[in-house]
């Protein structure tokens, strides 16, 4: 279960972008889910604050990957305009 008033909303930087993501601590696991707002759908989570973190970090570039290769095939996929 997550406690909203724990959210954390932190800057990654990937490449030569900074995108803001939602850390928010799990209560019944211990560990923290952490989303990228701006790319619908990049989630990850971690058993620490860095493990969570770094796994966003990795899941953005998959996340911005994929896209690149969608757009490529004419399939459009959503960001907000900030993001990217």
């Amino acid at each position: 279960m997550f406690n909203s008033k724990k959210i954390e909303e932190i800057e990654v930087i990937v490449g030569d972008f900074a995108h803001q993501v939602e850390l928010r601590p799990d209560d019944v696991s211990g560990g923290y889910t952490v989303e990228c707002p701006g790319l619908p759908g990049c989630i990850s989570d971690g058993d620490t604050k860095a493990k969570a973190l770094k796994n966003i970090a990795d899941a953005i570039k998959v996340w911005t990957k994929t896209r690149k290769e969608l757009i490529k095939e004419g399939i459009t996929v959503p960001v907000k305009s900030s993001e990217i």
